[in-house]
């Protein structure tokens, strides 16, 4: 065998061992496949319409309130129970008043702003606490994956309105405290989902590498078992805002919300029950957007949950 073809061989052979000492990355989802995933979900007109309506709830958060046709606190006892003159032509009130002659319509777009406050600001404490407790659950395991674990079953054996009930009974009703409890009793879902992908995630080629290279438990939890499991978190975020809101509708519709002058879809279907049948304006159109809202989210979120499932089409 002549000589160039030896030093070949052996550059080749060279090549192969570096690229076997290589360490491995994590397996992070790529930007094509990110890609794919959203062509996937915008390919579904069902998709697009859940997405207007949650864009047109969350530009109804964002309006200033000077902007609204009326002031939704002002009382006038004097226009009290008006009929939507959208219906009947006639009056200056588009959807009609409550018991106290403020204007239905305003008011709905100023609770707006607080249903989706509380929602959106529980979800956030709930996804965090839940992540983390999951993420250090199932890298560490030992006694406290043990711990956690038992925590989350006992999390998960209340159901979160009565749970949500007795806390808010004993501490009272005001908007911090119903954010509070609504992102203390929900953290439990994350962080059982989180830890079942964890304790499989940190068996994987990527994390020894990574463990061999010195990076520290914390480096390899957000960096390399974070990203692989953040599409199920994204998705399981959606279903978690829509049931949150609707455990606040049913929490404000007791008296246990937000308290006066701020207002929530809930809360104003509370405030017209006892008018139900003269007056059917004042709860059906706040039930109205609670239940648009929350059917887009759930639209949305099962449109990410097909679209991001590696199983699914393209």
């Amino acid at each position: 065998m002549c000589w160039p073809i030896r030093v070949y061989e052996l550059t080749k052979t060279m090549a192969t061992y570096r690229a076997s000492l290589s360490l491995p990355t994590a397996a992070e989802p790529t930007q094509s496949h990110t890609r794919r995933s959203l062509r996937a979900f915008f390919r579904s007109w069902v998709n697009w319409i859940a997405l207007l309506i949650i864009v047109i709830g969350f530009l109804m958060a964002i309006t200033p309130k000077e902007w609204l046709p009326h002031d939704p606190t002002a009382v006038n006892p004097a226009l009290r129970l008006q009929p939507p003159s959208l219906f009947s032509g006639e009056g200056d009130f588009l959807l009609g008043t409550d018991t106290l002659g403020r204007d239905i319509l305003s008011r709905s777009i100023y609770a707006a702003r607080w249903t989706y406050l509380v929602s959106v600001s529980a979800v956030v404490i709930s996804t965090v606490l839940g992540t983390m407790a999951g993420l250090s659950a199932g890298y560490f395991r030992g006694w406290l994956d043990t711990i956690i674990a038992r925590l989350i079953d006992m999390q998960l054996a209340f159901p979160i309105v009565l749970l949500s009930i007795a806390v808010l009974a004993v501490s009272g009703p005001s908007l911090l405290n119903m954010i509070l409890v609504l992102g203390l009793v929900d953290w439990a879902r994350y962080a059982r989902v989180v830890r079942g992908s964890a304790l499989s995630l940190r068996e994987e080629d990527f994390v020894d590498a990574a463990r061999a290279t010195g990076a520290t438990s914390w480096r390899i939890m957000m960096r390399h078992i974070l990203p692989n499991i953040l599409s199920s978190i994204v998705v399981l975020t959606t279903f978690s805002t829509a049931r949150l809101m609707l455990t606040e509708s049913a929490l404000s519709f007791l008296g246990l919300g937000v308290t006066p002058p701020a207002t929530t879809w809930g809360s104003m279907i509370g405030g017209g029950r006892d008018y139900i049948l003269q007056a059917w304006w004042i709860s059906a159109i706040p039930g109205t957007l609670i239940t648009l809202t929350v059917l887009a989210i759930n639209l949305a979120g099962d449109g990410l949950r097909d679209a991001f499932d590696p199983r699914g089409e393209r």
